[in-house]
């Protein structure tokens, strides 16, 4: 995985990091068709003083220097972690945002009026210059420009789109994000971690199965076999926007169901800082808060729960290769676990193992059969 020179100190030719002493820091979704890497083809800032107004048109005022301090959370998913519901309702619940002094921004496509819960889709791949025949360096300004009127109006910025998970593996592009805020603004990465690991597995599965426009139809244990899983990996997305200059909160969707309460809850209450009453969002319905559309279904070739289990524990060791880097960032203020979390604990008794060695091990499961159509040496 390509994450830029900040995480170089992830990489070892060690793959085991057991005994880590953390001390005890404190602490269903839309269908991907994002590729399971990107490159770092764009530039870690926008140019500043670019003249985007066509010819024979007016020039737009020039912007102040700075205006009032802006906080920026943006909501990245991953995949099957309950984001889109999270931008289902901050999209819907823009007025209630305001009060909050929090600002769901427009849109190009509603540029007059708050975008729709999946209006952002587009941004993370301008950033990452994915489109070759599209005015990208406009779509960047006019998204730059409506950053400041929201700064402007002197509130905090908050928007998502499941489609930023693109940029873990482009640190450059995150650098870029970062830098397209107006002064004086600090960006705030929500991540949602969830646990039992290998449910998530189960979820992205049906998921695919589900999905309108290119439907799997491979049993489980196939699709698995094929499948770069790292996408799931959320401590590897916490990591990569730390990478590029962004903070981090990430909520416990286990810890926090647990305790009664909602992702949303957690949002609203933890990252946001709205107002919130025993962790409850005060002048919210409950019905706004826990609805869900729907549930996705799909038959698994594989029901053995031993293996469930294994997959279980890889995929958790695979999360605590960035224990040490969370940690730290931790310890600095940059990130923050939300509700009281037991991740770094966990840690603490495992070895972790890199991601290209999480495949590997995947693939040496038998009952899986990788071993009849992939080579794993």
């Amino acid at each position: 995985m390509a994450t830029g020179a900040a995480l170089d100190g992830l990489r070892s030719t060690d793959p085991g990091t057991a005994n880590f002493d953390f001390g005890n820091p404190t602490g269903e979704g839309e269908p991907s068709v994002i590729p399971s890497s990107m490159p770092s083809v764009m530039p870690s800032s926008i140019p500043s003083g670019l003249n985007l107004t066509p010819t024979g048109g007016a020039k737009e005022p020039p912007l102040p220097p700075a205006g009032p301090q802006m906080r920026v959370v943006v909501v990245i998913g991953p995949t099957k972690t309950a984001s889109t519901h999270e931008k289902h309702f901050l999209a819907s619940h823009v007025s209630y945002l305001r009060r909050q002094n929090w600002t769901w921004p427009h849109s190009p496509t509603t540029p007059r009026k708050p975008g729709g819960w999946n209006d952002f889709r587009d941004l993370p791949h301008l950033l990452q210059g994915r489109w070759k025949n599209y005015d990208a360096l406009r779509q960047l300004e006019w998204y730059r420009q409506e950053f400041v009127r929201v700064q402007k109006s002197g509130t905090d910025l908050v928007l998502g789109s499941e489609h930023f998970m693109a940029l873990r593996d482009d640190v450059p592009a995150i650098e870029q994000f970062v830098a397209m805020m107006p002064p004086r603004s600090s960006v705030t990465a929500a991540v949602n971690y969830r646990r039992p690991r290998a449910l998530h597995v189960k979820s992205l599965y049906k998921q695919h199965v589900n999905m309108q426009v290119v439907r799997e139809t491979r049993p489980f244990s196939t699709w698995l076999c094929d499948t770069d899983i790292r996408r799931i990996i959320s401590p590897g997305h916490a990591a990569a926007w730390l990478a590029g200059g962004s903070d981090v909160a990430m909520v416990d969707m286990e810890a926090t169901y647990a305790g009664g309460g909602d992702v949303v809850d957690v949002l609203l209450c933890d990252v946001l800082g709205t107002k919130c009453t025993h962790s409850k969002p005060d002048g919210v319905p409950r019905k706004d808060i826990t609805h869900r559309d729907h549930a996705l279904t799909a038959e698994f070739d594989i029901e053995d729960e031993a293996v469930f289990a294994r997959i279980e524990t890889l995929l958790l060791r695979a999360d605590c290769h960035y224990a040490k880097y969370l940690a730290k960032a931790q310890r600095e203020g940059r990130f923050r676990m939300y509700p009281q979390s037991n991740f770094f604990q966990i840690c603490n008794t495992m070895k972790s193992i890199e991601e290209d060695e999480l495949r590997r091990q995947i693939q040496l499961i038998p009952e899986l059969g990788c071993s009849n159509t992939h080579k794993t040496d």
